[in-house]
């Protein structure tokens, strides 16, 4: 986030220059003044990436403005926005220090943004690293003999459904909050989560430092809660007085943070701590489909978010166990069921278990939503078993009969229904006809003795009701896509 002041006597020159950034994802006003006594006050407390400043102006001059700027190093990048076109203002501005003069009669958001994105990157490029917003702060901003923490915050997550300068305002906020507690330094990185260095004198206690932890959570929750409704938690590190291990603190920070997932905490901050191992995750206790009930869903669900939760198992790494969980439950229930395409199509549309799971926002959040829609499922399922007590004798007859000749006449007759009837009510079931679907069972039958080998090709059609192996043949590749060579070698 490149952070810019803007300084400008006449109100609306500052807030045309406002709008125009406030809609920029990597850039942020943290300041707009009227006049530069003003703005160097607090850029001597809070120094800027880039300034934006006119050069005539009541009380002290631009030229002036620039120069204390440059002596005192409170900017990255000075950028003139003024409406003379006299050379000589933008010589001497240069001569200065700056980085840019535009005017005002040509600027629009498009130049203006693309100028502060070019003059900031010049002046890291010169600097060689952003020093003051990098990980690893300056060594002389802290005691040699102090502990530390790292903190972070998931500003993303906070607000996720905010517009305009949400964001920026938390930040001024946190900011505001750690200077005025003296917490220690806030940090707003570029690409990475806001972060803060919890400094405590090197002679306190542990039992102290998680006291006065525990004062810094909830002062920094409760005023945070004034600009979301989202849960706010703190992701703190372990404590460690090396600051070169500052980087590997702030992962660790990170990774307590996203124990926020389970919503398990009873205090506003998640301290790091050691994954325990690979967990044992539950198995989910359903061996048929009309086994699947939301309840038991909600059982099993609980079960494995509480085992994750125990040995700090990563949210990312939760999200990928429970969509092979899921995987693994979907060949389970289906596996040589009557009803297998159909019950799949609307598992997969029902359920659709694996968007639900990777877009949740917290475990309760992902039950809920897999919970209702494994509910939508089972009544679903309900009118698919109507129909199957209803067609019952024919199915049962298709899997006695595989190895002869099977006419829809027959199929009517276990049923009890005119041939007309009785089609209407199996493509209703199936999705599919009676012959496609014979076909397909047929084709299921060969794939099994295929895998179990011992058997000829030509016995392998006689056995599931094809004429020879040459049908048999084409109609495998025209269902499943593949040769019977290719599936033999697969």
């Amino acid at each position: 986030m490149i952070q810019t002041v803007i300084v400008d006597d006449e109100i609306l020159s500052r807030i045309g220059l406002r709008t125009f950034l406030e809609e920029e994802e990597d850039i942020t006003v943290t300041g707009a003044f009227s006049g530069a006594d003003e703005a160097l006050a607090f850029l001597r407390e809070r120094p800027a990436d880039i300034v934006l400043t006119d050069i005539e102006m009541s009380g002290m001059n631009g030229l002036d403005f620039i120069k204390t700027i440059r002596e005192e190093g409170l900017a990255m990048g000075v950028i003139i926005v003024s409406c003379h076109d006299d050379f000589r203002y933008a010589q001497k501005a240069i001569s200065l220090g700056t980085d840019s003069y535009l005017l005002k009669d040509s600027l629009n958001q498009e130049l203006l943004t693309t100028e502060i994105r070019k003059v900031w990157k010049k002046r890291c490029a010169e600097q060689g690293k952003r020093e003051r917003r990098d990980l690893l702060p300056e060594r002389d901003r802290f005691p040699d003999n102090g502990t530390y923490q790292i903190a972070v915050v998931d500003m993303k997550a906070l607000f996720r459904e905010s517009s305009g300068d949400g964001n920026s305002m938390a930040e001024e906020l946190l900011d505001e909050l750690v200077r005025h507690y003296h917490m220690g330094t806030f940090f707003t990185p570029l690409n990475r989560e806001d972060f803060l260095i919890l400094t405590y004198p090197g002679d306190m206690d542990r039992q102290r430092q998680q006291a006065l932890l525990s004062e810094y959570a909830d002062i920094l929750v409760k005023n945070m809660r004034q600009y979301t409704n989202e849960n706010v938690m703190l992701g703190v590190s372990s404590p460690f007085s090396d600051l070169r291990k500052v980087r590997e603190k702030y992962e660790e920070a990170c990774k307590a943070c996203g124990q926020s997932f389970y919503g398990r905490q009873k205090r506003p901050y998640a301290l790091y701590e050691e994954i325990s191992g690979d967990m044992d995750f539950p198995v989910f206790p359903a061996k048929e489909a009309s086994d699947i009930r939301p309840e038991l869903f909600r059982d099993f669900f609980e079960e494995a978010s509480s085992r994750a939760a125990e040995c700090c198992l990563p949210a990312d790494v939760f999200r990928e166990k429970m969509i092979d969980s899921m995987n693994n439950l979907t060949q389970t229930l289906m596996k040589n069921h009557f009803f297998r395409e159909r019950l799949l199509d609307i598992w997969n549309c029902r359920v659709g278990y694996t968007p639900i799971i990777q877009g949740a926002q917290s475990a309760a959040d992902m039950e809920n939503r897999l919970a209702e829609a494994v509910g939508a499922f089972c009544r679903d399922m309900k009118e698919i078993g109507r129909d199957y007590e209803e067609l019952k004798s024919a199915y049962l007859y298709i899997e006695e009969h595989m190895a002869e000749k099977i006419q829809l006449s027959d199929l009517a007759a276990c049923c009890s229904m005119s041939v007309p009837n009785f089609c209407r009510k199996f493509v209703h079931s199936q999705g599919e006809t009676a012959n496609q679907y014979i076909t397909r069972r047929r084709v299921d039958q060969a794939k099994v003795l295929l895998r179990e080998g011992g058997l000829t090709l030509a016995e392998i059609a006689e056995r599931t009701g094809f004429s020879n192996e040459n049908y048999l043949s084409r109609v495998f590749k025209k269902v499943t896509g593949n040769t019977i060579s290719s599936f033999r070698n697969a």
